[in-house]
């Protein structure tokens, strides 16, 4: 059987990425490579830009007080 489109009954080509609801030729909006989009989602989304994550803050050297290395079976502290 012949899965249809949800709002022109037309055979389905696909699904929207944003929200999964079956699409058509005539539903697809917006399309960027494979992903495909629904009138709906493409509105929602045009609204919505691209964020920049920030790199990670370089990690602060260990402190610089008292050491511990394990000596002989015992947890001993280290000047």
């Amino acid at each position: 059987m012949i899965e249809k489109c949800d709002r022109h009954r037309k055979e389905r080509i696909g699904g929207c990425t944003w929200c999964g609801k079956r699409v058509c030729e005539l539903c697809i909006v917006k399309q960027e490579g494979k992903k495909v989009y629904c009138a709906k989602c493409s509105g929602v989304l045009s609204g919505i830009s691209p964020m920049r994550v920030p790199l990670a803050a370089p990690r602060p050297a260990p402190p610089q007080g008292r050491r511990y290395m394990i000596h002989d079976g015992y947890l001993v502290l280290r000047e």
